[in-house]
């Protein structure tokens, strides 16, 4: 017999062995009331800091909810200097003396107010929220 198949066989007699000397050996052991008020201690601890997380992430949640409009809003805002950028063209802007650095300043404009709309629709392909998983129960 090779080294390697005597390691499943030597974890399996330590398992039997601490299963015979185990607590379950002697049969059931009560509680004291210490034990008990430090679980409860412990439950009443774990609650608070549950409590504490969710209305930490409901507070990030209204932060993250405030940026999306404010955003949402600047990609309106967007839309608009678009428009006027474009009426500006329209009603001779770029017509007259150096019209090409006005040009410019018109395609630099669109440029960065497209990027700025661009980046608003990354955001909210990305805030779609996932379905919720359901919790793994416990056997």
């Amino acid at each position: 017999m090779k080294i390697h198949s005597l390691h499943p066989l030597a974890a399996l007699g330590l398992f039997a062995a601490g299963l015979a000397s185990g607590p379950l050996a002697s049969g059931p052991q009560e509680d004291t009331p210490s034990q008990l008020e430090t679980l409860r201690t412990q439950i009443r601890t774990v609650g608070d800091t549950v409590k504490t997380l969710k209305a930490d992430q409901e507070a990030m949640q209204a932060q993250v909810d405030g940026m999306t409009q404010f955003l949402t809003d600047h990609g309106a805002r967007a839309d608009a200097l678009l428009g006027s950028l474009d009426a500006s063209e329209v009603l001779g802007f770029t017509k007259g003396i150096n019209f090409s650095s006005r040009e410019e300043l018109l395609a630099g404009f669109r440029t960065f107010l497209n990027s700025t709309k661009d980046g608003l629709n990354s955001l909210k392909a990305s805030a779609e929220p996932e379905p919720a998983k359901e919790p793994r129960q416990r056997r």
